[in-house]
């Protein structure tokens, strides 16, 4: 397992594509599951994680736990 970590737009989920494609490795963007667990209607995060991403806020461990 490769955890790749890093401020907003700095080329994390561009390199860890490129990495899985070359390796032919399994790519997990945390990222895309929180916008995805946001827009779910049955989501009690829905409101919590836009704000937090919009804030640069870091989400809580368990949240993030949970949905990998």
């Amino acid at each position: 397992m490769i955890l790749v970590s890093g401020g907003p737009d700095v080329g994390k989920g561009t390199n860890c594509i490129r990495l899985a494609d070359e390796f032919n490795l399994h790519h997990i963007s945390v990222g895309d599951l929180l916008r995805a667990e946001a827009k779910w209607p049955m989501s009690p995060y829905q409101h919590f994680i836009p704000e937090s991403i919009k804030k640069s806020l870091l989400l809580l461990a368990q949240l993030t736990t949970r949905l990998l």
